[in-house]
């Protein structure tokens, strides 16, 4: 009789245990993290300038988040950088909005594409998200071919390049000098023609 009570117990016990349990993840909902500012930026190596990451926080049914903890976290190695105050980590709160910032990057000099790692947490909720920027020597910025200045100086500098090596074959043919009364030994000069094409400059393609 004993036995069966014990047993009887025992059931009841794990029967509201995984009662407990499930009432508990019924409570964790997952939290969206929508990223506002920050994915796809390019941080500027030389000046040490990078994005600072910004996202918002939403509920299952889309409303806004408030005083959720959100965690920024950079890579501990290859391309990223440090927050402002020397850290790879900055903890932040959302605000009415749902709102959520971390301060703006130091990058390293390592180029290359990274993931801030965010993740946020209120009430047993939680949610994930990860920012991809991009550490760059270039500054975020291409250099745009044929550019006016640039296609104007190459052009001047064939033309002075052609007259240089028309003069260059017109000394070597001339030998020595010759004088109107005649030949002091040498082979006289040939005439030589020289003529330049006209070199016009427009204005950039």
């Amino acid at each position: 009789m004993a036995m069966f009570n014990r047993a009887r117990w025992a059931r009841t016990a794990l029967a509201a245990f995984l009662a407990a349990g499930a009432a508990a993840a019924a409570d964790q909902r997952l939290l969206t993290v929508n990223v506002v500012e920050g994915e796809g930026a390019f941080n500027d190596i030389k000046k040490g300038v990078g994005r600072a990451p910004v996202v918002v926080v939403k509920d299952e049914n889309g409303k806004a988040v408030e005083n959720a903890k959100v965690v920024f976290q950079l890579p501990d190695s290859g391309a990223g950088g440090t927050f402002l105050d020397g850290s790879r980590t900055f903890i932040a709160t959302s605000d009415p909005q749902g709102r959520a910032s971390a301060p703006a990057i130091k990058p390293n000099k390592v180029e290359g594409q990274f993931a801030i790692s965010v993740t946020v947490s209120k009430d047993g909720s939680t949610g994930h998200a990860q920012i991809r920027e991009s550490n760059t020597l270039a500054g975020g910025q291409m250099a745009k071919a044929g550019g006016g200045g640039h296609g104007t100086a190459l052009k001047i500098i064939l033309a002075a390049a052609s007259v240089g090596g028309g003069v260059a074959a017109l000394l070597a043919r001339g030998g020595g000098s010759s004088n109107n009364g005649g030949s002091t030994g040498g082979t006289a000069a040939t005439p030589t023609n020289l003529s330049i094409g006209t070199v016009t400059v427009g204005g950039p393609r």
